[in-house]
């Protein structure tokens, strides 16, 4: 079996090199993407209390005894590098490493998957499986990109169990890797495929006819006949986009011509406008075949031609003919609106397709913003052509059309941008708020605090949905602590959301200045809110820094100092 691409002591290096420079820099905040969730469950609190084996105890003290980021982190390389493998599933589905969602368990985590890899994929495979880890898709990517063909009859042998194994993800990989071992397996993978699967292995199996036709002409015979004709459809389509009229015309000449035509032209990618250069040419029913087969895709570069053309001629009926033309203005509506507009000053529609003409033009898709809507209507001149096109906008936009891909408000003052978060479209740029130092940011909160009273739940609860790292924490500290006190003025809050939120909070601002969320959190009223802040915070401050954690923890009120230390004693924090 071939060495997965990545070693485990490559990635040790790596890692141990990127980690040391995301230490000394100082800056760990830079490597968090998201604030951790709250630790307040009932569920968390009594896994806290199970004990660890006394060897993983053992193995786990370097990490537990760092007494700097530096330091924990190297402990932890140490120790994911030193587990043996016939091990490594029990760390991963006991979760003895503990410290979740901190970055020394990510790195533990990914370290301890790519030594499993390396040594037994087909194990790790297996317990991804059974433990439905988000990890699957990428160990199985790497794996097939590393060993195809070892990983493609794992795949095959899981699915054969039982097992769904999404196939279609890793179809390439294996196309480009092994597209012989894939042919031969092809037709047992299409029978097995289910409807969401199979238009993704036509998908493939146009490709390989693109890539390694010899390949499939020489296994196609033996395949049952929908597989088989599904291949013939691949070749007649490549020859269609090589030479569509030639193409076409020797189907004619086949016995199954009209069958193979409609299904390839299916299929095929480019325009269908080259019909019009052989339509006279062709049997009759073919042209009706073709565009029925392409009417969730008919894609033409010249609407005007298919609208000029005398299609009842070389043989569409009328509901066909209506039908073409039809989709023909939709596509010029939608390419240059305005240039199909001047339709409308030609005989050459009729009162359906002249209504219809007008409501493609003036849809959404077509308009940024209300000066695109109002340069589009400047090109009508017939007052019901008019009437027809505001009352599309009105009645089906109203005033969404002012916001469609709305841009961000311009704010020239924090007390603007605050008050900008009156409603839900949350249109102020969030990003504004990156820029500001710290004096900008205390501005920031003593203007959201300056706020008349009805309007500050609605502002609090819109500033907190905004992505964490856009709305400064003084702010975001504010706002919370307004919906603490009154949790009913933020629409659709509760008090338990309020609370989760303020835990989960007092934990990322704790990554990021610890001292400042320290004094945040001791300056909320007492209660169960200001307690669990209090653990999250001691818990993530005592992983980098955990002498001053404690300090803080001795600052706290008498009531909440003792659970805040009994909590850090008892590893509740590591477990979590």
């Amino acid at each position: 079996m071939k060495a997965s691409r990545t070693s485990s002591l490559g990635l040790l290096a790596l890692a141990a090199g990127v980690l040391t420079g995301w230490l000394a820099s100082g800056d760990r905040e830079a490597a968090v993407t998201s604030d951790p969730p709250a630790l307040s469950t009932k569920t968390a609190r009594q896994e806290m209390k199970s004990g660890l084996p006394a060897s993983v105890q053992k193995l786990l003290a370097p990490v537990r005894a760092a007494r700097t980021a530096d330091e924990r982190m190297r402990a932890t390389l140490a120790l994911a590098a030193a587990i043996p493998v016939d091990q490594l599933e029990q760390w991963l589905a006991a979760g003895w490493f503990g410290m979740r969602d901190s970055m020394e368990s990510l790195v533990f985590e990914r370290i301890v998957r790519d030594r499993w890899l390396e040594n037994d994929p087909a194990g790790l495979i297996d317990y991804l499986i059974r433990s439905e880890d988000a990890a699957l898709d990428t160990m199985i990517q790497r794996w097939a990109e590393g060993d195809p063909e070892a990983a493609f009859k794992v795949i095959l042998s899981h699915r054969q169990k039982g097992d769904y194994l999404p196939m279609i993800w890793y179809l390439d990989v294996f196309l480009e890797e092994i597209p012989e071992v894939l042919a031969d397996k092809l037709s047992e993978l299409w029978r097995d495929a289910g409807a969401f699967e199979q238009p993704f292995f036509s998908r493939l199996l146009l490709r390989m006819a693109e890539s390694n036709p010899e390949i499939v002409s020489a296994r196609m015979n033996g395949w049952p006949d929908d597989l088989k004709m599904e291949a013939r459809a691949c070749f007649d389509t490549i020859a269609l986009e090589k030479d569509f009229a030639t193409t076409v015309l020797a189907l004619v000449n086949e016995p199954d011509g009209r069958d193979r035509f409609s299904r390839a032209i299916s299929d095929f990618s480019s325009g269908i406008d080259g019909l019009l250069d052989i339509a006279e040419s062709l049997p009759p029913g073919w042209l009706e075949a073709a565009i029925r087969g392409r009417i969730m895709g008919f894609s033409t570069n010249d609407p005007a031609r298919w609208l000029a053309a005398d299609l009842s001629a070389v043989g569409l009926n009328e509901e066909d003919v209506r039908l073409v033309r039809s989709l023909s203005l939709n596509a010029w509506a939608t390419q240059t609106p305005g240039e199909a507009l001047r339709l409308l000053e030609t005989n050459s529609l009729s009162a359906d397709e002249r209504r219809y003409l007008v409501e493609a033009c003036f849809n959404r898709r077509n308009f940024q913003d209300q000066k695109d809507a109002d340069d589009l209507l400047a090109c009508l001149t017939d007052p019901e052509d008019i009437a027809l096109a505001n009352e599309r906008l009105d009645t089906t936009f109203g005033v969404a059309i002012r916001t469609v891909d709305p841009q961000p408000a311009q704010v020239n003052s924090i007390p603007e941008w605050i008050a900008s978060f009156t409603d839900d479209t949350r249109h102020a740029d969030g990003n504004i708020a990156t820029t500001w130092d710290a004096s900008e940011a205390m501005e920031a909160a003593a203007a959201f605090q300056g706020l008349p009273a009805g309007e500050k739940g609605k502002i609090a609860a819109n500033l907190i949905g905004q992505a964490s790292d856009e709305i400064p924490h003084e702010l975001a500290a504010a706002a919370y602590g307004h919906l603490l006190v009154d949790p009913s003025s933020g629409e659709g809050m509760t008090a338990e959301d309020v609370e989760k939120g303020i835990s989960q909070f007092a934990s990322g601002w704790g990554l990021r200045d610890p001292r400042a969320a320290g004094r945040w959190v001791a300056s909320l009223p007492e209660g169960t809110a200001r307690l669990w802040a209090a653990k999250n915070l001691a818990g993530r401050w005592a992983e980098y820094e955990p002498a001053a954690a404690r300090a803080w923890i001795s600052s706290l009120p008498a009531g909440d100092r003792g659970e805040v230390a009994d909590y850090l004693d008892s590893g509740a924090a590591w477990k979590e």
